[in-house]
């Protein structure tokens, strides 16, 4: 697993979003900025960025595994945790599973699970007093596989 390393200190692990094209460039800005404060590592997940792909399946168990692993053997202690996106998921993932490798849990712009959403929040199309469709919008699970 590829991953970029900067600053000194504490470690913080940085999980960046995912999709094609995407990778811990994603997250630079905040690398740059968390660097002055941490030693800041960024792995690349199994067919993004740097890391290559691999036969098989892409999940969300699977990176977790691959995370928990880098964390282990790269970082050797615990972990701040930082996940954007699917990154997020990875990152809940990695806390819910190994609790003690992860010192503290940034969870940014993730899903879940949509059990705790509101009703109607994930209707495809919302009405006005008026009857008229206003907006449309639908969730997916988040895939598990790419």
């Amino acid at each position: 697993m590829w991953y970029d390393e900067r600053g000194q200190g504490d470690p913080l692990v940085a999980l960046h979003p995912g999709g094609a094209g995407v990778d811990s460039r994603a997250l630079a800005p905040q690398l740059e900025a968390l660097a002055g404060h941490f030693r800041v590592c960024a792995p690349e997940q199994r067919g993004h960025g740097h890391t290559p792909d691999v036969d098989g399946p892409i999940t969300f168990d699977l990176m977790a595994q691959d995370t928990i692993t880098f964390i282990e053997t790269v970082i050797g202690r615990p972990v701040y945790l930082l996940g954007c996106s699917d990154g997020a998921i990875l990152a809940l993932t990695v806390a819910l599973r190994r609790p003690d490798l992860v010192r503290r849990l940034v969870f940014a712009a993730g899903v879940f699970h949509r059990d705790g959403w509101r009703p109607g929040s994930s209707t495809a199309s919302r009405r006005t007093s008026s009857g008229r469709a206003t907006a449309r919008s639908r969730h997916t699970e988040p895939a598990t596989t790419r």
